[in-house]
């Protein structure tokens, strides 16, 4: 079963829209197939991290919960300030710059 899963990859690749424009502009590719570090953010909007730690305890959002049981992912905290905007939330996890830091 494992050979056919790699011959199946194999073939997506060869097929992936993505494969052919790397080899017609001559692109670089990556010298490794191992996985790195990584970070991702599910952000949604008016879910507190409160509500978010109850609605996983009662076995909701089954997809997330996977990625933290069986995947590795963890869940943090993070104080957004005021007032906590999408915008303001993104400028600060993208860019560094913290929106409560013009309140001091």
């Amino acid at each position: 079963m494992n050979k056919f899963r790699m011959y199946i990859k194999a073939v997506r690749k060869k097929l992936s829209r993505s494969e052919r424009v790397v080899k017609i502009l001559n692109l670089p590719r990556c010298s490794s197939d191992e996985p790195g570090r990584g970070f991702i953010v599910v952000q949604v909007d008016g879910l507190a991290y409160t509500q978010m730690k109850k609605t996983l305890q009662k076995k909701r959002l089954p997809f997330i919960r996977q990625l933290i049981q069986k995947e590795d992912y963890s869940l943090k905290q993070f104080y957004s300030g005021i007032p906590s905007s999408t915008p303001a939330v993104q400028g600060e996890l993208f860019f560094g710059i913290k929106t409560d830091a013009y309140l001091r």
